[in-house]
């Protein structure tokens, strides 16, 4: 039988990930909501100091200078963790499978099936690595259903609403976009928050099951 690979040490690699960017969601957040306190204190005629810009502008590129790295860091570490989870399951719960182990990386990245094919991977996952028969396998799903609710949830709007705004946009248009800027981060905080449970529950889920698989 295939030895179950220790998922502890990928586990916390991904966790350390998915905290680095929910930080720059945050600081996203604060420079979203700054930005619109700016825009309503311009519209009701106050004065905005250049230091307050000035500020708020090197926020902005800061925030957007450690997105991309942040995202690429996330992304490998959490994939390298969702894989080894996947590939697992061969020894813990023989087959049949549907999916080879490297649909748990490319399945993120096939447009349209990319919003429901890793959950049901996660799924399978989840349910897989309980191999305590008193237990309901579907136990605990609802934090793996809210957790992919809320990522695909702020993807589709910041697809729909985080487009760059025209040149010719008025300030309330600007204002609109920044709010809804500042839910989507809020979001995406609210889903880096609900992987780091999802990794740690099913890391703990599926390392205790260990024994049970070897003894079957």
């Amino acid at each position: 039988m295939q030895a179950v690979v220790p998922l502890h040490g990928r586990a916390k690699v991904a966790i350390g990930g998915l905290v680095l960017i929910g930080s720059v969601h945050a600081a996203s957040a604060v420079a979203g909501g700054w930005l619109w306190l700016l825009i309503g204190d311009i519209k009701a005629g106050k004065s905005v100091s250049p230091e307050a810009v000035a500020a708020l502008v090197r926020l902005a590129d800061n925030v957007d200078t450690a997105y991309w790295g942040a995202l690429a860091i996330a992304v490998v570490t959490f994939l390298a963790w969702f894989y080894r989870a996947y590939a697992n399951l061969v020894a813990l719960s023989p087959g049949p499978y549907t999916n080879r182990p490297a649909a748990a990386i490319f399945a993120w990245f096939i447009p349209l099936l990319h919003l429901a094919w890793p959950y049901a991977i996660a799924k399978d996952i989840w349910m897989r690595s309980e191999r305590d028969p008193e237990r309901d396998p579907c136990a605990g799903m609802g934090l793996l259903t809210a957790w992919w609710a809320a990522w695909v949830v702020s993807g589709i709007l910041g697809m729909f609403v985080l487009s760059r705004p025209s040149p010719e946009a008025d300030l309330d248009a600007v204002a609109a976009q920044q709010m809804w800027a500042v839910i989507i981060d809020g979001l995406r905080i609210v889903a880096a928050i609900l992987a780091v449970l999802v990794v740690r529950n099913l890391t703990r889920r599926q390392m205790a099951a260990v024994p049970a698989a070897h003894a079957a």
